[in-house]
């Protein structure tokens, strides 16, 4: 039997995503193109994609999963919009491996609006972000 580690999802790529890079673009249009670059590391997941993990308040369909290893949390995110696979990979790649106490909703959402991502998004899309946000620290109190 196929445990979540190996057999629900395949962990994406994350390490490549460089925070400083998307941080030090000069503007708006060059960080959409590189949260739009991001969203190639997610890749599509079938076998998350159920009503259980569908996540409420995107306008996009999203979809995330945990799983927690020892003291440490893991997750996976799939949708069908690029932007909603951007501001996931993004999410994760500060979430994704973490322990419950080395990072906050309010660290996250503050990254968020430095980025200007709150500013530059349409409303419902920076719902998503933090419908998002909101589920994963959901996910990791729960379990």
């Amino acid at each position: 039997m196929a445990d979540m580690t190996h057999g629900l999802w395949q962990p994406d790529y994350l390490s490549t995503l460089d925070l400083a890079t998307l941080r030090n673009q000069k503007n708006w249009q060059d960080r959409y193109r590189t949260l739009m670059g991001w969203a190639k590391v997610i890749t599509r997941k079938d076998a998350i994609r159920t009503a259980e993990n569908l996540v409420q308040g995107c306008e996009s369909s999203a979809w995330l999963v945990h799983r927690q290893q020892g003291d440490r949390h893991y997750f996976a995110v799939d949708s069908d919009s690029r932007i909603v696979k951007g501001l996931g990979a993004l999410l994760l790649s500060q979430l994704d491996g973490c322990q419950s106490d080395e990072v906050s909703v309010e660290q996250l959402q503050a990254l968020f609006d430095d980025l200007g991502l709150a500013q530059q998004l349409s409303e419902s899309r920076a719902n998503g972000f933090r419908a998002l946000l909101q589920r994963a620290f959901s996910l990791m109190n729960t379990r």
